[in-house]
């Protein structure tokens, strides 16, 4: 049937678009119909070129929806779509850094397997990665303003990266502004000094998407070292609480609820589930409290003697 309506369009069908000025190649790029772009830009290739009203061409789409074989089959076909941006000053490289869905690790796998078969790929990948949009961002920094470690890892990678290219200065992240450990060189030695600057800051892009616990780890980082006095101190608060409490779970043992059987000196709820729940709480607190006394002491021992 879209053959038979594309033998017969002049043009128009084609090319017609909605209210919010998408073609038939936005909706077939966005629901991956392989088949159909196919069949679309074989029909007239200037389709690739077609913006929305947002200013996304059909590549913006396919990389917006994580369609790794829409891209490529775009790139294959129309390979200058790259340089089309959108209302934002944005390529597909923008717009794939913005998204979870790792399409630009892949791109870039693609990339380096294909280098001596279509090494055009490579150039074009490398040129959108460095290219700033309206705000002056490239996709590097919106990855790491997503915190999108495994878009970040990629485009970290020394064949993508040009520092002279890519200002680290305006990142989003909390630790980069009072820590800016980067310098603009192109040298090895500065590369390998970002990069581990990146790498051990690799748990902080995880636990993101947990600010409390990113927060609770960063303090404990950031808190000086507690000296020897404080700390045999917690450890003897700790351990004077540890003792009290198995002095009272001992004495619990022989003073049961109800009391005893004075004819056989048994306890009177001795035959209550809840009397045995009670003396097996019983027992694993006394187990619990006296293990963590003898712990302590060793600790504070050990600390003491160091």
């Amino acid at each position: 049937m879209a053959n038979e309506l594309l033998k017969l369009d002049r043009g128009s069908l084609a090319k017609s678009s909605d209210i919010l000025e998408s073609t038939p190649l936005h909706y077939a790029a966005s629901i991956e119909a392989y088949s159909m772009v196919r069949r679309l830009l074989n029909h007239d290739a200037s389709l690739a070129y077609c913006n929305d009203s947002l200013g996304l061409s059909p590549l913006h789409v396919a990389a917006l929806k994580g369609h790794l074989n829409m891209v490529v089959e775009f790139l294959q076909n129309n390979l200058d779509s790259w340089e089309l941006l959108d209302h934002r000053g944005r390529n597909f490289f923008h717009v794939g850094a913005e998204m979870p869905n790792n399409i630009i690790k892949q791109l870039l796998k693609i990339a380096g397997k294909a280098r001596s078969t279509w090494p055009e790929l490579r150039e074009v990948l490398c040129k959108a990665s460095f290219t700033r949009d309206n705000d002056g961002n490239t996709p590097l920094q919106i990855a790491a303003r997503g915190r999108h470690r495994r878009t970040l890892r990629a485009l970290l990678r020394k064949e993508w990266v040009d520092f002279t290219l890519t200002s680290l200065d305006n990142l989003a992240f909390p630790y980069d502004q009072s820590n800016p450990q980067v310098s603009q060189s192109t040298t090895d030695e500065s590369y390998e000094k970002i990069y581990q600057h990146y790498k051990n800051l690799d748990k902080v892009v995880e636990t993101a998407k947990y600010p409390k616990k990113w927060l609770r780890t960063y303090s404990r980082e950031q808190d000086p070292p507690e000296s020897s006095d404080a700390l045999a101190t917690k450890i003897q608060t700790i351990a004077l609480g540890s003792v009290l409490i198995a002095t009272v779970t001992f004495a619990a043992a022989f003073t049961p609820p109800g009391g005893y059987n004075s004819t056989d000196g048994t306890p009177v709820l001795g035959k209550k589930y809840a009397f045995r729940a009670f003396i097996l709480a019983d027992v694993v607190a006394f187990v619990s409290s006296f293990s963590s006394t003898f712990y302590l002491i060793h600790l504070g021992t050990n600390h003491s003697g160091s």
